[in-house]
């Protein structure tokens, strides 16, 4: 309960910056409610018997940055659905289900890369994570500098293609990153807290990139600046799992 209040709180105070701005009483108030919630949240996980939040979990290294890459994988590529979205429904005028077609391309390319991600994670999960990543990276960061109403479908496409074959491995690859070193009894909280960070990023990430696009006046491609940002900050996150042996 204390989890759901401090997302929605969190998610909430977001999405009043945008709309009634930072100063406003109202956000303010709901992020300083987020606040008290996840401190009240951290104090009774320490007094929990089996607790899920239990900081010192953290100190696995795998945990720590399978998490926070699970975070920064919704934050970025997660919101990308919703850019592309916005892009060929308002820009280019297609209808819902032209632009669910056209979404066949990142779907096909995701399936791929979750298989080539399952090889490279069987080799090194460090590498798997940084090739994953690097590959979202040049398909968004072109998109942000490309995506206008005269780009050609094609290189559209093959742009969505690209970073979704990205998205694809290091989907595969953060998951294994943060199961990682963790005891057989300890997978099913494990993966819970991975997914808790998956799910928070995905609602985190996406108020805050709405909130930075909102009075833009290419939203689409300021988006996609965004999430090649996101993307660049877990690309430093990878480089700290550890080496396998």
């Amino acid at each position: 309960m204390l989890t759901t209040a401090s997302a929605v709180l969190a998610v909430l105070g977001l999405t009043l910056a945008a709309q009634d701005g930072w100063a406003s009483a109202a956000t303010i108030g709901t992020l300083a409610a987020f606040v008290v919630a996840v401190v009240v949240l951290l104090a009774v996980e320490r007094r929990t018997a089996h607790p899920i939040f239990d900081l010192r979990r953290f100190t696995n290294r795998y945990l720590a940055t399978g998490t926070a890459s699970t975070f920064l994988f919704m934050a970025g590529f997660g919101a990308s659905a919703y850019f592309l979205t916005l892009y060929l429904q308002n820009v280019r005028g297609l209808s819902a289900m032209q632009t669910g077609l056209a979404f066949v391309v990142p779907c096909v390319a995701v399936l791929i890369g979750t298989q080539v991600g399952g090889r490279l994670a069987t080799s090194s999960l460090r590498r798997a994570m940084l090739v994953g990543q690097g590959i979202g990276l040049v398909g968004t960061l072109v998109l942000a500098l490309t995506l206008t109403d005269s780009i050609g479908w094609i290189a559209l496409l093959a742009l969505a293609f690209v970073f979704s074959v990205g998205q694809g491995i290091t989907f595969t690859a953060m998951f294994a990153t943060a199961s990682t070193g963790a005891a057989d009894d300890e997978q099913g909280t494990v993966g819970g807290i991975a997914t808790t960070g998956q799910q928070l990023g995905g609602a985190i990430g996406l108020a805050v990139l709405v909130s930075l696009t909102a009075s833009t006046q290419s939203p689409a491609a300021v988006g996609f600046a965004g999430i090649s940002a996101i993307i660049a900050i877990g690309i430093i996150v990878a480089t700290r799992i550890p080496t396998q042996r």
